[in-house]
């Protein structure tokens, strides 16, 4: 879409996040056209998975009216033919739709030649009705995968555009409060220059100039809670420009700033190295 609509919507999502609104990745056994509560939750669209078409979202809901899929199987047999094509069925697993019939994200994507051969040789089309003989055929083995989470968060960021689901911090949390960490929605209630510590996750970083030509930056960090932008002026920038990765875990240490808008000014980042593998395991 374009950026600064989508960027609207990101503003958007993080004040509603701000607030405690909690959001959830589309299901293809509740999901529909439309943002919907489910359990206090607010379910993105069908649809807002990239190369999933409105008319694709329509057919599975419809399609859903008739009986609840019952697996995986049965979900791609019986939409297979309302144009159901590799790209929609593997953005719909990899923004975490198909989660609920019970295999993790890369096992459903290891095992996904043999789940589609299946599913088209058990269905026959004559016109609009569609014959599924589950007989033809026995299900495939399925070649289970660990579960990594954050490589399934980054599934879901590719098809989705943005993160929807919380990392997974919460198990550390009372560790990191111990050590006098804020989560970064406590950091919204915070006066100005208050010295503070933070741990999340670069999401983005913009490279800038200052007025003397200096290189500075501003970094995108979210936790489970929000998201928060982070400032390096030049001096700390120059030391910790080759740090800097999007996509891995930092301890954030500097002060609150409201002015322009509300930031953090870093002092020091630490990257935290261990952190994946123990998200991870």
């Amino acid at each position: 879409g374009n950026s600064s609509k989508d960027n609207k919507f990101l503003d958007y999502l993080n004040s509603a996040k701000k607030q405690g609104v909690s959001f959830v990745v589309p299901s293809v056994l509740l999901g529909s056209d439309e943002y919907k509560i489910i359990n206090k939750k607010i379910m993105f669209p069908l649809n807002s998975i990239m190369g999933v078409s409105l008319a694709f979202v329509n057919a599975i809901i419809k399609e859903r009216e008739k009986g609840q899929y019952k697996d995986v199987f049965d979900f791609i047999a019986r939409t297979l033919v309302y144009g159901g094509n590799e790209e929609q069925y593997r953005n719909l697993i990899m923004a975490g739709a198909l989660d609920e019939f019970g295999f993790n994200k890369k096992t459903l994507l290891m095992n996904f030649n043999a789940i589609m051969q299946y599913c088209s040789l058990i269905t026959t089309s004559f016109g609009d009705q569609v014959l599924i003989d589950y007989s033809i055929a026995s299900k495939p083995y399925m070649q289970m995968c660990e579960k990594a989470l954050m490589d399934e968060l980054m599934m879901e960021k590719e098809v989705m555009g943005l993160m929807v689901s919380p990392l997974p911090l919460v198990k550390f949390r009372d560790k990191l409060k111990n050590s006098n960490f804020k989560t970064i929605i406590e950091c919204f209630e915070l006066r100005d220059r208050y010295n503070v510590k933070v741990f999340g996750y670069l999401e983005h970083i913009h490279e800038f100039k200052t007025k003397k030509g200096d290189d500075m930056a501003t970094l995108s960090f979210i936790d489970e809670t929000s998201s928060i932008e982070v400032t390096l002026f030049s001096e700390a920038y120059k030391n910790l420009k080759l740090d800097l990765k999007v996509g891995k875990f930092y301890s954030i240490i500097g002060y609150i700033q409201h002015q322009p808008k509300f930031n953090i000014v870093a002092k020091n980042l630490i990257i935290k190295k261990d952190m994946e593998e123990l998200i991870n395991g």
